[in-house]
């Protein structure tokens, strides 16, 4: 996909695999960006999301809350455990959900094999993030750089990451 800006009503089609990839953690993990910052003048973020069961739950799973954006998790493939508030929700291939603002959550990829997920944001900004993340320097200390994404981005941790 080119660096187009795009404006007014136009309508844009991604071939399947198609947008930007980006690393993710942990190691063999990767986000698509379908629609959002660079590609897209558009109100959300949608972005495929791939993770690798064999390298353990990433640090991005502790539990937290959005202020502004509603997240939204469509499983593709595998499974993923949702924590939210108390409740442990573990759903398949399929599954949506939909946590408002304000709403405590975190979420952990399935062990047991790769897990694809549709995330979608609203409203947008939050491609921004994974691309950040992405860049993280070997030698910076991890709570440090995470903690400024997390400000940057509409992110209040409030917890480690859940034990499932």
């Amino acid at each position: 996909m080119t660096n187009e800006k795009f404006s007014g009503q136009q309508a844009l089609v991604l071939a399947p695999g198609a947008g930007k990839v980006i690393p993710a953690r942990p190691e063999g993990s990767f986000v698509t960006i379908k629609v959002g910052g660079p590609f897209l003048q558009c109100p959300i973020t949608v972005a495929e999301g791939h993770f690798d069961s064999g390298q353990g739950a990433p640090e991005w799973t502790s539990p937290h809350r959005h202020h502004q954006f509603t997240e939204m998790t469509y499983v593709l493939e595998g499974e993923m455990t949702f924590l939210i508030g108390e409740e442990l929700h573990r759903v398949g291939a399929g599954a949506f959900v939909c946590i408002p603002p304000e709403v405590v959550h975190a979420y952990v990829p399935s062990r047991d094999g790769m897990t694809s997920v549709l995330f979608i944001a609203l409203p947008g900004g939050f491609e921004g993030m994974f691309e950040e993340a992405a860049h993280m320097p070997p030698d910076a200390d991890a709570r440090v750089f995470w903690s400024s994404l997390n400000q940057k981005y509409d992110t209040e941790v409030v917890g480690p990451p859940p034990q499932i």
